[in-house]
């Protein structure tokens, strides 16, 4: 399963550079799935401005928009009944390739979502398989996540369940393969909760290259808590202005602790 932009497969768009000029979904209200669309837009090197933005109020009806021949692409998972539905109707459905080889257009599509990672996806609408996999990108997802306060107990026997019971639901989603362990990232983009870190050096998978990233993150999770409390001390009042200045603060913080300061 990978997480891509579902195109109208009349349109013979092979990469996210075929893009360039077609009616892309803008999903109000659903900040996950448009930074999806940007950074797919971003690997192939361009931005909103170069396509044709077209607002739904919904994810449903963005895919009722392809079919009807008013939008041509829209962010999804392989796997979802819309994209199975798009994939069924006269217009058929196609995923932009991502060459795992183009540096440039991963470093391009990280800068926007560094949470992407390179991803072969053997299963979703249109006839991907194992035998016609098609080169994309992905990130965990569902991601189980907590409050900083669960107690070290829950996180523990969650995610001991999850690795320990695998086999017992693995066939129950498509996407349920994910959870193996052998497909888990351990060096991603946020940091994990302590007992699970106990439970993965249980294992005997955890390594102090791991330990190193995981401290990282966790220092940068600090030095953005520190810069958000002092920014709110005396935030502006006006929506446009507060996340002008809290952006800049925000590098400005990270820059300052020697951190790489992404979505300036």
């Amino acid at each position: 399963m990978a997480l891509s932009l579902a195109v109208a497969g009349d349109l013979d768009v092979e990469t996210p550079a075929d893009l360039a000029g077609k009616r892309i979904a803008y999903i109000r209200g659903d900040d996950a799935l448009n930074k999806g669309t940007e950074a797919y837009l971003a690997f192939g090197g361009l931005t909103w401005d170069d396509v044709e933005r077209v607002d739904y109020p919904g994810y449903g009806r963005s895919f009722d928009g392809i079919i009807a021949g008013d939008v041509d692409a829209s962010f999804t998972t392989t796997v979802t009944p819309p994209a199975q539905q798009l994939a069924s109707s006269p217009r058929g459905i196609s995923w932009p390739v991502l060459d795992p080889n183009d540096e440039a257009g991963w470093e391009r599509m990280a800068a926007v979502a560094p949470y992407f990672r390179p991803h072969e996806v053997t299963s979703g609408a249109g006839g991907i398989s194992a035998d016609n996999p098609v080169p994309s990108a992905s990130y965990p997802y569902p991601i189980v996540v907590a409050n900083q306060d669960l107690d070290d107990k829950v996180a523990y026997g969650l995610i001991k369940a999850m690795q320990e019971n695998f086999d017992d639901y693995k066939d129950n989603a498509p996407g349920a393969l994910g959870y193996a362990l052998e497909q888990q990232d351990l060096q991603w983009v946020v940091p994990f909760h302590d007992a699970v870190v106990e439970y993965y050096k249980e294992i005997g998978v955890w390594t102090d290259e791991m330990q190193a990233h995981q401290d990282n993150l966790v220092e940068r999770q600090n030095v953005l808590l520190t810069a958000w409390e002092s920014f709110m001390q005396d935030a502006p009042s006006d929506d446009e202005t507060f996340t002008a200045d809290w952006m800049e603060a925000r590098a400005a913080a990270l820059s300052d602790a020697g951190f790489e300061p992404i979505f300036e």
